[in-house]
């Protein structure tokens, strides 16, 4: 029995080899932020961020897997970040040690097959260029590394790749370089992976396998070849005792076209392929393994590891082993610039708003939204504090009642709507909603001002689609009742081109910490009316305004707004092609000329599909989704419009079903989502959830 280090040990592969070192009776330590995911006597988990924690290597054969494997992350700045900065930091701790790397055939970058261990890599980056990016990273390891300290070296390295498509393989060669710097020649192991695939890894193998089994079509590029190899081969190489060196780990080459037939054969069906252009520039694919199998053979060939494979593939088992959320916060975007802004404000004791941070997020967010001079902004707190700001501006002055004061807004919205006009004294009137856009019935509108006499109306962007402002603000105009516009959701929208916050007597927004901009978990403005006095009795500016810590955060967003809005567009945009080709389920449309600002992506699950069996296969998948929204007319009091005359918004209760959004999702991410939905809907994956009708749960 010997011991085992496993530094990065808790992800896909990593667990697979823990696994296959126990079995064999070995000592394992796994070095992770995460836990290993399984449990044993004679297993031990470090809890430790390789990056900034310092670290004392317990004894034993170090299997550095450390990094990120994802090659299309959402920043690329990462790639360096974790695989090349977070092994620099590890260096000197690796002198005098037996080290086993895994690094990846991606390093070969554009050279041509058959790929050997000697083969020179060709990459943007000349081997000398590299090595001497690697000194500085080692020397800027020395020191804890925040993002903010490393990411200007980070952005150097990805810069010499215009395309994006090589800084895993400068990542991955650059981690190479480093260690090869400072392990003992002697007695280290360098064990680059082909297309790694297993129970548990979700890329090409299992969501071809998942797609055919769902009835869906399989994408395959045209003229493409890849050396796949099976993670148990890889758990194999990694414990076999070979002289030192650089071993390629990859089974024979082979066509995708090849494989895709493979993967049919062993799941028994013809798969519906379609050939899709490959990138012009890509790896020839073509790894010679050859080196590595004579001392570590195969026990199959690679066509019977594939076919066996997807015998024992389960399309129904999870996607996700960490559950995708339905939201993720956006990380920061410039850690450099955000680390100097925040340091600015603690430091100068300038926390409260009105100073540096606020004042040029007004600035900015006035210029972003084509806001003029008649018109006032207010940096908030929180968008339901913006909400209130609008509303006690907009009834300001107004006529004198000696009724309570009486609000008309939709049911199917988001519960802060309702619930600052209850904590303002209002009566609430619900309106319904449009079937294809989830925003307030202009027609049921009219019925409801001429019937309850409002002081206010209270729209909403629904999920961040933006309402039909023409046809409801010459309805208020009419019935002279006042228009605020809960624009929470909704600060990258377009109404008819322009941006959002002109259309209304006034908006509302959010920022809080699920919107397409964030404040650090909490934030929002109000735009207003100019030249109202918001001082005169309750001031509600008192604890409400927004702080410059917060103003800080959202400047880092502002700083790369076109990137974050194309990003969440592209996810849109993958949804929107499978979707729309499904019977059953439908996207929620924006009006003719408006822009969608996604915050949210939601779909109707209509018949024959039922929604809460969906949601609940896809949680099963570890595809997490939420309800929006349950009809507030069922949850808040106050009420003057019967819940039975709410129709449509009693059906999309039913029926809408939010999928994960963000920008920080990843492409391979967003693929797998959409595969997921395609399995959910598949009957004939499925026992014991049967797609049946629930009824009306509103009743």
């Amino acid at each position: 029995m010997s011991q085992w280090v496993l530094i990065g040990g808790s992800g896909f592969i990593g667990r697979k080899v823990c696994v296959s070192l126990l079995r064999s009776g070995n000592e394992v330590v796994v070095i992770d932020k995460c836990h290993p995911g399984h449990e044993h006597k004679r297993l031990r988990w470090l809890q430790a961020d390789i990056l900034i924690d310092e670290l004392d290597l317990p004894p034993g054969r170090v299997v550095l897997m450390a990094g990120c494997a994802c090659p299309r992350p959402r920043r690329l700045w990462t790639l360096p970040f974790l695989n090349a900065i977070g092994t620099a930091r590890l260096a000197h701790r690796l002198r005098g040690r037996d080290v086993v790397l895994l690094s990846s055939v991606e390093v070969y970058g554009w050279a041509r097959g058959p790929l050997r261990e000697t083969t020179s890599p060709e990459l943007p980056v000349s081997e000398s260029e590299l090595l001497d990016w690697c000194e500085r990273a080692l020397s800027l390891a020395e020191g804890t590394c925040y993002a903010s300290v490393a990411v200007h070296l980070c952005n150097e390295l990805q810069a010499q790749d215009t395309t994006g498509r090589w800084v895993y393989a400068l990542s991955k060669r650059a981690q190479e370089l480093i260690v090869q710097t400072s392990a003992d020649a002697d007695a280290l192991i360098i064990l680059r992976l082909g297309n790694v695939f297993g129970q548990g890894q979700e890329r090409y193998i299992s969501r071809v396998l998942r797609r055919a089994s769902s009835g869906q079509i399989v994408s395959v590029p045209a003229n493409t070849v890849r050396s796949f190899v099976p993670v148990e081969y890889v758990s194999q190489a990694v414990q076999i005792e070979l002289p030192s060196g650089t071993y390629n780990v990859a089974g024979e080459p082979r066509d995708l076209n090849t494989v895709a037939s493979l993967l049919g054969q062993g799941i028994g069906l013809a798969l519906d392929v379609r050939s899709v252009e490959a990138a012009k520039r890509d790896s020839c694919g073509w790894i010679d393994g050859s080196k590595l199998a004579q001392h570590c053979p195969w026990r199959c060939s690679i066509d019977d590891e594939l076919i066996d494979f997807a015998k024992k593939f389960s399309p129904t088992s999870p996607i996700f082993v960490k559950p995708i959320e339905i939201v993720s916060p956006p990380r920061p975007e410039i850690p450099d610039a955000l680390h100097k802004r925040l340091d600015h404000t603690l430091s100068s004791g300038e926390l409260k708003f009105g100073n540096r941070w606020t004042s040029e997020l007004e600035e900015r967010l006035r210029a972003f939204l084509s806001i003029a001079d008649d018109r006032r902004l207010l940096l908030t707190n929180s968008g339901t504090a913006a909400l209130r700001l609008c509303a006690d501006a907009l009834i300001m002055g107004r006529r004198h009642r000696s009724r309570q004061r009486r609000a008309i807004l939709p049911s199917s919205t988001f519960a802060a709507t309702a619930e600052f006009l209850v904590q303002m004294n209002y009566e609430l009137v619900y309106c319904d909603v449009d079937s294809k856009t989830w925003n307030m019935d202009p027609s049921h509108l009219r019925v409801l001002l001429g019937q309850y006499e409002p002081d206010l109306t209270v729209g909403v962007d629904a999920l961040g689609n933006p309402m039909d402002y023409a046809a409801i603000a010459e309805l208020c105009d009419e019935a002279n009742v006042q228009f605020l516009a809960d624009s929470a959701a909704s600060l990258t929208a377009k109404h008819q081109g322009l941006p959002l916050g002109t259309q209304a007597d006034a908006h509302a927004f959010s920022m809080s910490f699920a919107k397409v901009v964030t404040s650090g978990g909490a934030g929002g403005f109000a735009v207003v009316p100019a030249g109202i006095n918001l001082f005169r009795g309750a001031n509600w500016l008192r604890s409400s305004m927004m702080n410059e810590l917060n103003a800080a955060v959202t400047l880092d967003q502002f700083d790369r707004l076109d990137v974050i809005m194309a990003h969440r567009a592209m996810v849109a945009a993958k949804y929107h092609e499978f979707i729309g080709g499904l019977v059953g389920l439908e996207r929620q449309e924006p009006y003719r000329g408006n822009v969608h600002s996604y915050t949210h992506w939601g779909m109707r699950v209509r018949h024959p599909y039922d929604r809460d069996i969906v949601a609940e296969r896809l949680e099963s998948l570890g595809i997490r989704t939420r309800r929006y929204y349950y009809p507030l007319a069922h949850e808040v009091l106050h009420m003057a419009v019967p819940a039975s005359m709410l129709t449509e918004s009693r059906r999309l209760a039913k029926e809408v079903l939010s999928l994960p959004m963000s920008s920080e999702m990843t492409i391979d991410e967003v693929e797998n989502v959409v595969t997921g939905v395609g399995v959910a809907i598949a009957e004939k994956l499925w026992t014991g959830l049967p797609l049946v009708s629930q009824g009306d749960h509103f009743n």
